[in-house]
């Protein structure tokens, strides 16, 4: 995404210290070398509206920007100014900061702060601190509403321009990845199941400014009792596949940097041995055992952590496909090796469509 920002020279018509004009060229800055700049910005638009239909369930991939906040950093890294981002104002006739800013500053953008973090986070007087605020992602439940910043990590310097006019563009991106799975699919031997609940593993409860992880990872180990994030309550499904709903995914946002992974709680399970093969021998039934699949790994070579602005769905479009060799008795068993490939998606930050 481009957020637009167009600032204009700020007129200085008097001194107000008590001094007296000077007839001396060398004491005044010319107009072509701006001193004091306005940010104007425009250009900033909200993407569609699509209510998230449950916990963990969401139809799209783009992100609604809803609110946000505009530091003015200096060349030490110290913020000089900052100022609410009025999204109303700014994608119609932009916004226009209230106070002039010296034209060797530096922006840095953030959306979305999660309400309880919003006053601590925008009081903030240094660079360093911002990047090593965090937030908990319990606070954004909205997966389409996840925090954004300047997309390299950095304020992004102002070039002026002509008539003491300049523009920087800014490219924001999620300061979060997301984790998704479209659905389970039985294979081989199966011939039935039913998704009873879906529970993510190694991940961390908060995120940093900087696009990175915070506070102890949570890890379920090989306990039944689940205390992480995730939704338990059967899925709907037809024949061998289970799905969240038609054309949903299975998603939460997780902080950049670790790499989190899948738990699937499974009951009603049922497999014919032989079956795949054509000679089958007669339908096990083992619905009175609760089953997990856990996915120990990626194939994707060189995939040791997620990064931010990153949605990593599970098994692409096919979600996670298991035969009874793939089942567990307990999440994270030690005898069973579900290594699955995942596809990595950019997550849709609308463009902005405002003529400056």
């Amino acid at each position: 995404m481009k957020v637009n920002f167009k600032y204009a020279m700020m007129t200085i018509a008097a001194l107000t210290m008590g001094l007296t004009s000077c007839s001396n060229d060398n004491d005044k800055v010319a107009e072509s070398e701006p001193q004091y700049l306005s940010i104007k910005i425009s250009g900033v638009v909200q993407s569609p509206t699509r209510a998230v239909e449950a916990p963990g369930e969401t139809t799209v991939n783009t992100i609604k920007l809803n609110d946000g906040h505009i530091f003015v950093i200096n060349p030490l890294g110290q913020v000089t100014y900052q100022e609410a981002l009025n999204v109303s104002q700014a994608t119609n006739a932009g916004q226009i900061l209230t106070t002039a800013i010296p034209a060797d500053s530096r922006i840095y953008v953030i959306g979305n702060i999660p309400t309880a973090d919003n006053a601590t986070i925008t009081a903030l007087t240094d660079f360093n601190a911002i990047k090593a605020a965090t937030s908990a992602l319990t606070t954004q439940t909205n997966y389409k509403e996840a925090a954004l910043a300047n997309a390299d990590g950095q304020p992004t310097a102002i070039i002026p321009g002509a008539s003491n006019t300049a523009t920087v563009n800014v490219s924001i991106k999620p300061l979060i990845s997301r984790l998704e799975l479209t659905q389970v699919k039985g294979i081989g031997d199966i011939t039935n199941f039913t998704v009873k609940g879906v529970y993510v593993d190694d991940y961390y409860p908060q995120f940093t400014y900087a696009g990175l992880y915070a506070g102890t990872k949570f890890s379920q180990g090989q306990s039944t009792t689940f205390a992480g994030i995730g939704d338990a309550g059967a899925w709907a499904h037809t024949s061998l596949v289970a799905a969240p709903a038609t054309g949903n995914v299975w998603a939460h946002n997780l902080a950049a940097g670790g790499l989190p992974r899948f738990i699937i709680e499974l009951e009603d399970v049922k497999y014919n041995p032989g079956i795949s093969a054509g000679a089958p021998l007669g339908e096990v039934d083992l619905s009175g055992t609760t089953y997990y699949l856990t996915v120990t790994g990626y194939n994707n070579g060189g995939l040791t952590a997620f990064e931010r602005g990153k949605i990593y769905r599970i098994g692409g479009n096919n979600g996670i496909e298991f035969d009874q060799d793939d089942l567990g008795l307990v999440p994270n068993p030690v005898d069973v090796d579900l290594t699955l490939n995942v596809t990595i998606l950019e997550w849709e930050v609308v463009t902005p469509t405002a003529n400056l």
